[in-house]
């Protein structure tokens, strides 16, 4: 009987990662250069992989022995991801990007994450970085005024 509570509750908690991840709105993207369509299309999906993989929650067999936190770890880790937005994506002279993902522009100098993206011949992710407090924001940063 316990393992089947167990087995379920994993299940639900999958099902709703998966719903979070299927369901996200797409938000419109400012680009900061000139990127066709196709490369920001592109450019984004790699994004948002890079971003599930280091904002939502994994989940181990090992887990299982404290059950009782991973509502709160779960539910922390996909409501951390629901507030991103990709916010602009930054158009380099050598033809590289550099996007950057936050809560807002208003909070992107106190927390957000940075990845560097170059064509060869596909897009490929060549940079991340991710700060928690302004200290540690790149000191190049520039924000961009909105559209």
């Amino acid at each position: 009987m316990r393992k089947r509570k167990i087995i379920a509750v994993i299940v639900v908690l999958i099902a709703v990662i998966v719903s979070a991840v299927l369901l996200a709105p797409a938000s419109r993207v400012q680009v900061v250069g000139s990127l066709s369509p196709d490369d920001l299309t592109q450019i984004q999906k790699l994004v948002w992989k890079e971003i599930r993989f280091w904002v939502l929650p994994k989940l181990n067999w090992d887990d299982v022995y404290h059950l009782r936190y991973i509502p709160r770890y779960v539910f922390g880790g996909i409501r951390d991801y629901e507030a991103l937005h990709i916010l602009w994506v930054d158009v380099k002279p050598d033809g590289s990007v550099e996007v950057f993902v936050g809560a807002s522009k208003d909070t992107i100098l106190s927390e957000g994450h940075a990845i560097d993206l170059q064509k060869k011949p596909n897009w490929e992710i060549t940079g991340y970085g991710y700060w928690g407090f302004s200290n540690a924001a790149p000191h190049d940063i520039h924000i961009p005024p909105s559209p």
